[in-house]
């Protein structure tokens, strides 16, 4: 539903209306037992999701809107500079069409 809303936002538009959808997390957090060599990689690849609004300097905001195996995972939107009301608004109407 939400990637069909934003297809027409596609690259040909402006960034100024630029909204971008991703998984917050590769997964779920690892479970106790995992090896160290798992956690780092796990690591490795959330810190590639996690960084990219940060380093960019553009608003994000995660909503637990998914669940995988009996635990939340986060749904992470990253908006255009400037565009933090827009974000906003959205993550309120997400929330509220998924009940929480």
């Amino acid at each position: 539903m939400l990637q069909k809303q934003l297809r027409p936002l596609g690259p040909a538009h402006h960034l100024e209306i630029a909204l971008q959808p991703l998984a917050h997390l590769p997964g779920i957090a690892p479970l106790r037992g995992t090896t160290a060599a798992e956690i780092d990689a796990f690591r490795y690849q959330a810190f590639r999701l996690l960084c990219i609004a940060g380093l960019a300097g553009l608003p994000q905001i995660n909503l637990p809107l998914a669940m995988l195996d009996g635990c939340p995972l986060g749904l992470s939107l990253i908006a255009a500079r400037g565009n933090e009301l827009l974000l906003l608004n959205l993550a309120t109407r997400l929330a509220r069409h998924a009940g929480r």
